[in-house]
This record gives structure tokens, sequence and C-alpha cells, in this order.
């Protein structure tokens, strides 16, 4: 049906939360150059909320690009 994700700094434990998202992508703006967070999604379905499945990733730093291989 749908997913929550959640996207924490780890530096200052502000989360940002998104519920009702109906698609595999979500775009993110305004995250920190070179900052740690951890990316959390549970799926819903008619039962429910799924297991909680989470990744922790790290942004670039100002002006890097990522590489496309």
């Amino acid at each position: 049906m749908d997913y929550r994700i959640v996207v924490m700094n780890t530096a200052t434990q502000n989360q940002l939360v998104f519920f009702g998202i109906e698609h595999s992508t979500l775009y993110v703006s305004r995250l920190k150059h070179n900052r740690t967070y951890v990316v959390m999604v549970q799926a819903r379905n008619e039962d429910g909320y799924g297991e909680l499945k989470s990744k922790t990733v790290t942004t670039l730093e100002a002006g890097m690009r990522e590489l496309k291989q």
C-alpha cells in the first residue's frame, strides 16, 4: 500500500518523517553536506506496518558530485 520513511541526522538526532509514500523513490532536499544520516523504511499493507529496515548513509562534501557508473 505505502511506506513510512524516517531520515535522521545522527549528529543532531533531528528527524524528517514521511507517511503515505506510494512510490519506491523519494527525493529529500536540504540535507547537510558531509553528514551521516540513518534512513529507516517500513512498508504497510492491509495487516499494518512490517519490519523496520534501516541503512546508514553519508552525504557528499560540498562541491563533490557522485560518479555515475
